[in-house]
This record gives structure tokens, C-alpha cells and sequence, in this order.
């Protein structure tokens, strides 16, 4: 029994050890510090059309246009594709009063709420009917990006002849957002050594990157992650990816934890039709892509439950006496209850501590994940959400 139970603890403790610590340290010594080599010669730039998918969104659509709109790319080679789900504010009245004043500006109104996919389905088809643009750029109404981004993000796909591009999104810097960012930071850093070794990323952020239009597949319906069922069809088929880390997207961000909380569930409901969807790539070749799907996204997805396991193994290892095991659940206790805890109550005092921060963001992010677990267990609804609140 006890070597049983201290298996289970080794196993489990190993899985969530490989997906933060052990992985990252081997792509840090397989990627070495060299630069990837890329075709550097010129090439003609390709045409884009621009896809987004709006429900209510009448407080920052306005603004998004105008950052969309202030892109520097030649105006002939770049279109307009934004599709309202069912909107019930100012956000078709505003689309319009763009639409009006420049031809390249498609506004699709669908009457019925279906949720993002659905549209995004709706306006690529669309789109290829009228434009046939090569490169489709998929961004969020909420993500706002630097006017010089896109022909970087083009020159790099051309360069390193990839299917998609990543381009990094940042929160504002405030409240949860801070533990967010940091988040964000670890996850560049582990795509991009992914992208150096391997070009296979796994997965996009999905505020604003760029696909290959032949290697668009219509999204299935229900699924809550578009973007991540995109790429990695993409890779599926043998497509190559990278993200761009010269330059990043920013995005509105309320700071608040809960916002957090609920849009990490749905992201991990989402997670595990997609597992349900590519898991057989966990078995077969190329095994980079196996091992990278395995280690920076099965693993991390699992963590709540090796956690569980861990923690069971280790009380009944603790009240069977063997004394090292008593510590550990004390410092697991601390780590996922009253260390959090203390932080909520220093916050409400004004008192801020990073660490205590990033580890309350840590604990709630697998709370969120283990949610989204139970979710796609008992069944997915629907994929429909409403977006959180803009600042």
C-alpha cells in the first residue's frame, strides 16, 4: 500500500514538475541561444482580410476600428470582414457608420446569437467568395495593436514560411492583470524556443494572429477555442508556425479576478473538446509535436487533477505516520489555502505582494481549469459567453 500510494504521489508530482519546470529547462538547452535561420529575401506582400466576431461590444468597437483602420499596410491588399453575433447594443449602428465611409469595410449582421465560431465560419467563407486573400488575420474586438505590426508578422510568415503567426497580447497593468502578464511573459518565452526548435507553437494567444487561408478548416460547432483548434489542425496537416516577440497587442483588462476566473473556465472547457479532438497526436509522428502537446498542454490542463492525486497520496501517506509526508501536505495546505487567502485580505487593505499575487492567480487558474474539466464532463451547453467588462 505504501509503495502504491508513493507512486501515485511521485507520478503525479512529476507531471505538474514537467509541464513548468522540467520542459521549459529542455527547450531552454535544445534552443541554445542562435537565431533561426529564415529566407531573408523580399517577397510581395500578400493580400489580408481582417476577421472579427463582435456581441456587444458597443464600448470599445469604435476604438477598435480606429486602431484597425490606422494599420500600415497598402489599403488595396487589406479587407474588412466584422460580423455582429446577435448584438443587442450600439454595435452594428457604430460598424456601419464606418462601413459608409470606407468600401473595404464588410459588416455582417446575424440577427441570431450562434457564438464566435459560428461567425467566424460565416465571414472566412464570405470573405474567400469576394477578396480570395491569402492571409487571414483573426483578432478579438477587444485586442488593440501597434500600427507597424502587421507587415512584421507578414515579413516573418513569409520568411520562415509558416502556416500561422502568433503575435503576443499584454493586459493592462492592474490588479490581477499584473499575475496575468507574468503568465503571458512564461508563455512567449516557452512558444518561441518551441517555435525555434520545432516551428510547431503550441497553440496562439488568439487576440490578433495570422493563418494561412488554405489552411483555414470550418471550426466544428460548440467548440469554445477557435484559435487553438485552428493551429493545430494546421499542424495536423503538417503546418509550421512562430510567433513574433519583437512586438505585442495589448488588450483592455477589468483586473479583476473573477473576470479572470470565468474566462479561464470557458478557455478550459474549450481545452478539452480539443483534447478530445487531436489527443490521438499524443501517439503518433512527428514526436516533437507529440511531446510539446504533451508537456506544455495535456499536462498543464491535467495539473488539477495530479494535484488531487498528489495531495491524497500524500495525507493517507501522512496519517499512516511517515513523517516527511505530513510537511509536505502542510506546505501544500499553506500554498493553495491560507497563503491566497492572505493575499485576498492584504488586498483589500491596499497592501499588494507580487508573489502572493502571482501564487493566488496560480490557484485559481487551476480552480478554473478543474471547472472547465467538470463542465466538459457533464456536457457542454453551449459555447456562447458574454464578454467581460472593458475598461
Amino acid at each position: 500500500m505504501t509503495i502504491f500510494l508513493l507512486v501515485i504521489f511521485i507520478l503525479s508530482s512529476l507531471a505538474i514538475l514537467q509541464s513548468y519546470v522540467l520542459y521549459p529547462l529542455h527547450l531552454s538547452l535544445l534552443a541554445g541561444s542562435e537565431e533561426p535561420v529564415q529566407d531573408s529575401s523580399q517577397a510581395e506582400l500578400p493580400r489580408v482580410d481582417v476577421i472579427v466576431a463582435a456581441f456587444n461590444e458597443a464600448s470599445i468597437i469604435e476604438r477598435k476600428m480606429q486602431n484597425l483602420l490606422e494599420i500600415d499596410y497598402p489599403e488595396a491588399l487589406l479587407r474588412f470582414y466584422i460580423g455582429s453575433d446577435g448584438s443587442s447594443d450600439q454595435t452594428v449602428e457604430i460598424l456601419e457608420a464606418f462601413a459608409k465611409k470606407d468600401s473595404r469595410i464588410r459588416i455582417l449582421d446575424f440577427k441570431k446569437r450562434r457564438g464566435k465560431s459560428a461567425v467566424v465560419n460565416d465571414l472566412v467563407r464570405i470573405s474567400e467568395e469576394e477578396s480570395q486573400a491569402e492571409v487571414l488575420l483573426m483578432t478579438d474586438a477587444s485586442v488593440m495593436a501597434p500600427s507597424e505590426i502587421l507587415k512584421l508578422a507578414v515579413a516573418k510568415m513569409q520568411a520562415s514560411k509558416c502556416s500561422f503567426i502568433d503575435v503576443p497580447i499584454r493586459p493592462q497593468q492592474k490588479g490581477i492583470a499584473k499575475s496575468e502578464n507574468d503568465y503571458l511573459s512564461f508563455e512567449t518565452w516557452i512558444k518561441d524556443k518551441e517555435a525555434r526548435i520545432w516551428q510547431r507553437p503550441m497553440g496562439v494567444y488568439g487576440g490578433f494572429y495570422l493563418l494561412n487561408r488554405a489552411s483555414f478548416e470550418p471550426i466544428p460547432q460548440g467548440f469554445a477555442v477557435d484559435d487553438f483548434f485552428l493551429v493545430m489542425q494546421s499542424m495536423e496537416k503538417g503546418g509550421r508556425g512562430d510567433i513574433l516577440t519583437e512586438m505585442h497587442c495589448w488588450e483592455p483588462h477589468s483586473g479583476s479576478i473573477s473576470d479572470e476566473y470565468r474566462r479561464k473556465r470557458r478557455i478550459a472547457t474549450g481545452n478539452f473538446q480539443n483534447l478530445r479532438r487531436f489527443g490521438y497526436l499524443l501517439f503518433r509522428r512527428p514526436w516533437s509535436l507529440s511531446y510539446s502537446f504533451l508537456s506544455h498542454k495535456v499536462l498543464r490542463w491535467l495539473t488539477p487533477v495530479s494535484f488531487l492525486l498528489m495531495m491524497i497520496s500524500a495525507t493517507v501517506l501522512a496519517l499512516m505516520g511517515v513523517f516527511p509526508f505530513v510537511l509536505i501536505v502542510m506546505l501544500c495546505l499553506s500554498a493553495v489555502v491560507f497563503l491566497p487567502l492572505l493575499d485576498f485580505l492584504l488586498s483589500r487593505w491596499g497592501i499588494d505582494q507580487l508573489w502572493m499575487r502571482n501564487l493566488r492567480y496560480f490557484v485559481w487558474m487551476n480552480v478554473a481549469l478543474a471547472a472547465g474539466l467538470i463542465n466538459y464532463i457533464n456536457g457542454i451547453k453551449n459555447s456562447i459567453w458574454d464578454p467581460p467588462s472593458r475598461d
